[in-house]
């Protein structure tokens, strides 16, 4: 277990079909299994020091790929993210996997809740905090009901969760009864908002198209990955943008836990957005023309560009916000 990683694959990136991903895997040329997983957006592979795969986090993150609804996979990613941070945890205690009990779970607990990320020298947030506590939750009860990773504290948790099994929270038992919940209490505060003259001075900061990509936020409420993959055939013609009598069309977008939802947007943000795909937009790059949003060297722009030329509009103007911010 000493020294595990993560190896992120996405199928229709890294192999293109599913015949790739097969003889990369068992090699030959014969294909025997359907490919029901070559759909999922991200695949990750949990190994130890000498390439080795660890068999359980892996099935555990496996179908945690099948079984979510998740665009981009950004489930994968943060759920193998809380896996590596209860690895590290029990190799720098010397615990063996298989070893482990509620009292190692504890300590674990106590030390996510309260210590500082090996990052930086802040502590996790809270909602962090809980989501890697829970991700270690769920990977050893999934150990347990399979019987591929059996534990003590497999055991503990199952047998909590059969105690806690047919009670709503309206009526179930006192906690002092069922216990307490294993996850820290997060505290739920009112988010902070922009005033009108930090969003100016944010906008005029901003290099296009990142400037039209903010407007899509503000007006919006859409999150990153949806903005970045928007594509031309969804946006409006101007002769369904005349037809509007006040002021928004409509549109479908594909949201987080793949849901497709019909979001109205103002008639001036598609006429802006009309505008720099016809004058301003960079040239195209093979069969990337259909998005909307393409950076200088005109490939689809990304999440993670969007974010930092957001984080460098703010700080320019002293602000500690991010992009999330927009959709408050």
């Amino acid at each position: 277990m000493a020294g595990s990683r993560t190896v992120l694959i996405r199928p229709t990136k890294d192999f293109k079909s599913f015949a790739s991903v097969y003889r990369t895997a068992f090699g030959g040329s014969a294909i025997c299994l359907r490919p029901r997983y070559f759909d999922a957006p991200l695949i990750a592979i949990v190994v130890d020091r000498d390439g080795t795969l660890m068999t359980a986090p892996t099935l555990y993150l496996a179908e945690c790929a099948l079984t979510g609804r998740s665009v981009t996979g950004d489930t994968v990613r943060s759920y193998a993210e809380a896996l590596q941070t209860w690895l590290r945890f029990l190799e720098e205690s010397q615990t063996g996997l298989t070893d482990v009990t509620e009292d190692d779970f504890a300590v674990f607990r106590n030390r996510i809740a309260h210590r500082a990320t090996s990052r930086s020298s802040r502590p996790w947030s809270q909602s962090t905090a809980n989501h890697r506590i829970s991700v270690v939750c769920s990977f050893h009860l999934w150990g347990e009901k399979t019987s591929l990773l059996r534990t003590e504290l497999g055991a503990f948790l199952a047998a909590r969760a059969e105690q806690r099994k047919g009670f709503s929270r309206f009526l179930a038992p006192p906690a002092r009864e069922l216990g307490k919940s294993l996850a820290p209490t997060v505290l739920r505060r009112l988010p902070r908002l922009l005033s009108l003259e930090e969003l100016k001075l944010i906008f005029q900061a901003a290099r296009p198209p990142y400037q039209l990509i903010f407007k899509w936020a503000l007006a919006t409420g859409l999150r990153r990955f949806e903005i970045c993959n928007l594509y031309k055939s969804q946006l409006p013609s101007p002769q369904q943008l005349a037809l509007s009598r006040d002021g928004f069309v409509q549109i479908n977008v594909l949201r987080k836990g793949s849901r497709d939802v019909t979001v109205y947007i103002p008639v001036r943000l598609v006429e802006d957005t009309h505008w720099y795909i016809l004058a301003e937009r960079k040239n195209l790059v093979h069969d990337d023309e259909a998005r909307i949003f393409l950076n200088k060297n005109g490939t689809p722009v990304d999440r993670r560009s969007v974010s930092r030329e957001f984080r460098r509009c703010a700080n320019s103007i002293g602000v500690n916000a991010t992009l999330h911010h927009l959709r408050h």
